[in-house]
């Protein structure tokens, strides 16, 4: 390939990059503005972009995928558990305060994740 040709495909490429990049961008921030302010979850979108059709729309996003743990405690993915203990705290006395406060028997941790 000549450097001629190079530089006609790089210089349509790099455009096309900040086209798609400033509109991701603004997509998000109009999302996160709703969010900020408090707006239903009816009122926040997905939006699905194809720029060589052109096309864009926007849908509601369908609720998280909920799965029963036991009787009490149900989870999705969003949800997050923090366990308040003591500095001179350790790894057994997390998986206590979870099994007493959860009845769930830990086998995992992830520590900032």
């Amino acid at each position: 390939m000549e450097w001629l040709q190079v530089k006609i495909k790089a210089g349509r490429i790099v455009p096309a990059l900040a086209t798609t990049t400033a509109s991701i961008a603004g997509l998000q921030t109009i999302e996160l503005i709703k969010v900020i302010k408090g707006n239903k979850i009816e009122d926040i979108k997905n939006a699905f972009l194809n720029f060589s059709v052109p096309y864009l729309t926007l849908s509601e996003p369908g609720p998280a995928k909920v799965t029963k743990l036991t009787e009490k405690v149900s989870v999705s993915i969003w949800d997050r558990w923090d366990v308040h203990l003591g500095e001179k705290a350790c790894l057994k006395d997390v998986f206590e305060r979870i099994l007493e406060k959860y009845g769930l028997e830990c086998r995992d941790v992830l520590h900032e994740s």
